[in-house]
Formats: structure tokens, C-alpha cells, sequence
């Protein structure tokens, strides 16, 4: 009776979520703006690593340099940075602007035979902010060319929503922005105009490595630490406010190399309040038993490195199912979070894994219950796509979960913290994890060499033997 019932409520959730109104604006509008010039560029702005920084990225036909220029209340500036050849034959711009002050800045991009639309985006230090948070936005162009143009129009709807209703300016994104990697997948996630008046932090997903183009599309702030990175991606951070946020490519399974990662970058910013890391892969939620074996490994090599350098939150994806854990330290519940709305001065971790933004087919298609991991504080069951806005202040953070279609958030909650964060302590790392990161490392190796090869096989990309083995480095 149990799994019937389950079933209907995922049908009727599925259907309303098919049914709501998809289009803010008129669908005619939103075709022509799809076939022209400002959509082919792709133009989006990426964070630097701090608030007075920004990457204004956008494709071109030719080859030269593009140029960025910004006006503010205190003039004009003007940046610029040499073109890089595509594997499609045709060029990205990556302009590096920096020295920004608090202030909205007109922008526009400019390189041969394109000038984009004049956007705006707002540069503030100060410590209240929100953010859109999402994962698994899918975009899939063998869907065919108007599936995809409705799903970027869906998902430009929410990005207009976040900003406007929740005075968003950043977005989080935990990974598969596409479904194949492919480069129409990235330029239909970024093609809201609003999009372009936010600043847009990518985290790599699994689907992000099954084309080559991921590594061309992101611009990320440069970082330089030892050990393996993905082929495709790598870690970064970036802070903004009072807030610390630590990009884990978590296709990488070098957990010595993250750990490096995550101490040069907190070493850096000891003095920020809040530390968010941001990675694809779900630890905790459960709800896919098959890859419970993988989640296992994973928590042995992550945990750990979030117990050591005291990370408030931990956002993820991957699962397509949303729930939020206990507070967790050492892999242990120190506090349940079962019917609470706040925790504060936590002793652990927060591990929350948004659901999809696209539609669960998983949780549509299923018969039964799937089952939860046993340190769940918070679930949430649904077929329809979910987006969250984060709201950080100096003492809380606030997380508001809503469904596509929905006006109210199902699920509210905030982290406090009053109390003054304890001095980084490095320890060594026990034997037994020492020894699962020099494991680690090895199977980054192969799993680095093993994914060159695919894409080069399937992409034609020439691919030297130190990128196989070493990934990412740009």
C-alpha cells in the first residue's frame, strides 16, 4: 500500500511540475534571443579570488583580443586578455578584471566582430548577501534543440527569481551543469540575461567530464598546490562577504592534494568567519544504494579533511535527492537535527545535497521508498526540480529550499555562530589515512590517464602524456 501511494504522489508532482507555467516571458521573445549573437557568446562573469575581482568569459569566430570594459560612479576601466582556440576551431576570451571597488559597474564585451549587450554587476564586501544555489541542472542537447531552449528558459526563470525576489548575486552551482559536456550544453546554463548580472561558481560534475569543453568554458581563479588534479577541472576558492567558499573537484580522488588545497586556502583567509565547501558528490543523503560502496570511500577521504579545517557547510549533489544531515564530526552524529529549525556554535559539519533543478526522473520512475543514510537530519521527497537560497549575515546562515514551481520554501533552516572560531591546528594525518590518501593518489592517476584517453578517442583532442597524468592545471 506504502509503494502505491508513494508512487501516486511522485506522479502527481511530476505532472504539476510539467504543467506550471514554465515562461516568464513571452516564448517568441525568448526564441529570437536564443538565435542571435548575445546567446552564441555565451558572455558569463566568474568570481576571483576576492570580491574586488571578476572573469568576464564569452566565445568568438576570431582570433585576437577581447576587452572588457566596466564604468563606474569613479570612471572606466578597461581590461583585456588574448584569445584560446577551442576544440570546436573557434576562440574563448577569459578577461581577468581586478581592482574593482564597491559600486555597480556597466560592462561590456568587446572582441573582433562582437560587442555584447551593456549588463551590469555589483561589486560589495559587505557581509550580508544571498545566493542561488543548484546542482544537476542538466542541460542536454540530445534532448533536441527545443527541449534544451525550454530547459535554459526554466532555469533563466529561477536565476530571474533568486535575484529579484531574494536579492541574489551569486550563484552556486554543485556540478553537472550539462549532461554530456558538451559546449551547447554550458552555453544554453549561461544564457540568462539575468545570469549575466550575477557571478556564476562552478563546481565540476561527473557528466561535466564526458566532453572536453568543460575545461575550456570555465574560468576559474588560478590556485597552485601539489598533487593530481582532475583532467577536466580542479579546485579554487574564492571569498565574498565574510564567507570562505572552497570549490572541491571531487572527480578528483587525490584527497592528499584537496587537503593541500583546502589548507593553503584557509591558511590564506584565517581570519574569514564562514567556510562552505562546494563539491559534487553526495555523502550522506543515501537514497541510492548502489553507490553506497562509492559513498564510503568518498566519506573516507573527505570527512576528515572537513573535521580538520572546520568547515561550517558542506553543499553537493549528484544523488538527485534532496536531504540535509546531523551535525557531524569524525563521521559520528554530534546532534540530531530531526524537527530542529536553527542549530548554533555547531560541534560539526552540515552535509546538505540539494535535489536536481532538472525533473527526478529517478524519484518519478521509482516504486518504492528509497532508503535514507542513517545520519539524515532533513529529507525532502519530490520528482520536481528544486533550487535554494542561501542568505549569509554576519551570524547565521539561512537556507530556504524550494520547489520549481513553489512559492513557499518546504524546508527552512539557519546555522548560527556567535562564537569565535578556534585557531587552525594541523595534525598529521593518522596511519590509516595517510595511507588511503597515498591510495588516492595512485587512483587518480589512472582515472586522469583513463579519462584523456576516452576524450581523446571520442573528442580528438591531443592530449600530451604530462596533462594525462597531472590533469588540470589552468
Amino acid at each position: 500500500m506504502k509503494r502505491k501511494i508513494f508512487s501516486l504522489l511522485l506522479a502527481l508532482a511530476l505532472i504539476f511540475s510539467l504543467s506550471a507555467p514554465a515562461f516568464a516571458i513571452d516564448e517568441n521573445d525568448w526564441k529570437t534571443y536564443w538565435n542571435g549573437e548575445e546567446k552564441a557568446a555565451s558572455v558569463y562573469v566568474s568570481p576571483g579570488h576576492s570580491e574586488s575581482e571578476r572573469f568576464f568569459t564569452w566565445y568568438g569566430k576570431e582570433e585576437g583580443e577581447g576587452t572588457v570594459t566596466l564604468k563606474g560612479k569613479n570612471g572606466e576601466k578597461t581590461f583585456s586578455a588574448k584569445s584560446k582556440k577551442t576544440p570546436q576551431g573557434d576562440y574563448i576570451y577569459k578577461v581577468y578584471a581586478f581592482g574593482l571597488e564597491n559600486d555597480e559597474y556597466s560592462y561590456i564585451c568587446r572582441s573582433e566582430g562582437f560587442s555584447s549587450e551593456e549588463r551590469t554587476i555589483t561589486v560589495s564586501d559587505k557581509s550580508d548577501f544571498s545566493a542561488l544555489y543548484v546542482t544537476d541542472v542538466h542541460m542536454t542537447a540530445s534532448d533536441g534543440e527545443e527541449k534544451l531552449r525550454n530547459h535554459a528558459l526554466s532555469f533563466g526563470n529561477t536565476v530571474e527569481k533568486a535575484k529579484d525576489e531574494y536579492g541574489a548575486s551569486l550563484i552556486l552551482s554543485a556540478g553537472d551543469q550539462a549532461t554530456k559536456g558538451l559546449r551547447e550544453e554550458y552555453s544554453a546554463f549561461v544564457s540568462s540575461p539575468s545570469l549575466k548580472t550575477m557571478t556564476t561558481a562552478l563546481s565540476v560534475g561527473n557528466h561535466d567530464r564526458k566532453g572536453a569543453d568543460y575545461k575550456t568554458f570555465a574560468a576559474l581563479p588560478y590556485e597552485s598546490y601539489p598533487g593530481i588534479k582532475s583532467f577536466v577541472g580542479r579546485d579554487y576558492w574564492f571569498v565574498k562577504g565574510d564567507v570562505l567558499f572552497l570549490m572541491v573537484d571531487s572527480n578528483c580522488p587525490d584527497a592528499g592534494a584537496h587537503r593541500r588545497f583546502m589548507q593553503s586556502a584557509v591558511l590564506k583567509n584565517k581570519d574569514v568567519k564562514w567556510r562552505v565547501v562546494v563539491m559534487h558528490h553526495d555523502l550522506f543523503g543515501g537514497r541510492l544504494a548502489h553507490r553506497e560502496n562509492e559513498n564510503r570511500l568518498l566519506r573516507l577521504l573527505y570527512v576528515p579533511l572537513m573535521d580538520e579545517f572546520d568547515v561550517d557547510l558542506v553543499l553537493t549533489g549528484h544523488s538527485h535527492y534532496y536531504t540535509r544531515s546531523n551535525v557531524i564530526k569524525g563521521g559520528i552524529s554530534t546532534l540530531k537535527t530531526k524537527g530542529l529549525s536553527s542549530v548554533s556554535n555547531a560541534n560539526g559539519t552540515i552535509y546538505m545535497t540539494s535535489g536536481s533543478f532538472t525533473t527526478n526522473t529517478r524519484a518519478a520512475e521509482s516504486t518504492e521508498i528509497p532508503p535514507l543514510g542513517n545520519r539524515v537530519g532533513f529529507d525532502y521527497l519530490t520528482a520536481e526540480g528544486i533550487f535554494n537560497i542561501l542568505s549569509f549575515s554576519e551570524n547565521s546562515i539561512k537556507i530556504r529550499s524550494f520547489t520549481v514551481s513553489g512559492e513557499e520554501p518546504f524546508s527552512e533552516f539557519t546555522i548560527e555562530k556567535t562564537e569565535k572560531r578556534s585557531p587552525l591546528r594541523l595534525k598529521p594525518a593518522p596511519l590509516w589515512n595517510g595511507f588511503a590518501r597515498s591510495v588516492s593518489r595512485i587512483a587518480a592517476v589512472f582515472n586522469n590517464i583513463a579519462m584523456a584517453d576516452e576524450l581523446k578517442n571520442e573528442c580528438g583532442l591531443e592530449i600530451d602524456m604530462r596533462q594525462a597524468i597531472f590533469g588540470c592545471d589552468k
